[in-house]
């Protein structure tokens, strides 16, 4: 390849890098430690997105895919893809994670359609999570159309 075009090629990348981080908050922190954005979250259509932990930190698996989830800015974690795939490695979004009422992370919000919002992934409640809120194991989201009147 000639040097010329992979002097391009790096310039690209370098731009692309920029964008990915445009609107960065610098110097955050998650609002919880990581362990506590584990868990299953599950949407009546997409199934069950799963995270977990390990030593390289959060990982993502939507169906068969898995990816990373390094820390972005406050609750909000970038979608790696590995470089090596070639399907998702052109993809760049952004999953969010939001606090219940307890103050615990209650669901994600996840840019799964394009030309769509990101959808919600309410989080499954474990045991301790109950006992601690009994009120919790039933509380669900309900999402309510509003309708602009004349």
């Amino acid at each position: 390849m000639a040097r010329s075009a992979r002097v391009r090629r790096g310039r690209g990348r370098r731009a692309l890098g920029r964008r990915a981080d445009s609107g960065r908050v610098p110097n955050t922190l998650p609002s919880h430690p990581l362990d506590a954005y584990v868990g299953t979250y599950t949407h009546p259509a997409y199934g069950d997105t799963i995270v977990t932990r390990d030593a390289s930190g959060l990982r993502l698996r939507l169906g068969t895919y898995e990816f990373r989830i390094p820390h972005f800015h406050y609750d909000v974690f970038n979608v790696a893809p590995p470089a090596v795939d070639p399907v998702h490695n052109r993809f760049r979004w952004r999953v969010t994670f939001q606090t219940d009422v307890y103050g615990s992370i209650g669901s994600l919000l996840a840019p799964v359609e394009p030309t769509v919002p990101p959808i919600a992934f309410p989080g499954r409640r474990n045991a301790r999570a109950t006992a601690r809120h009994p009120a919790s194991a039933s509380m669900a989201t309900v999402l309510v159309p509003v309708r602009d009147t004349p």
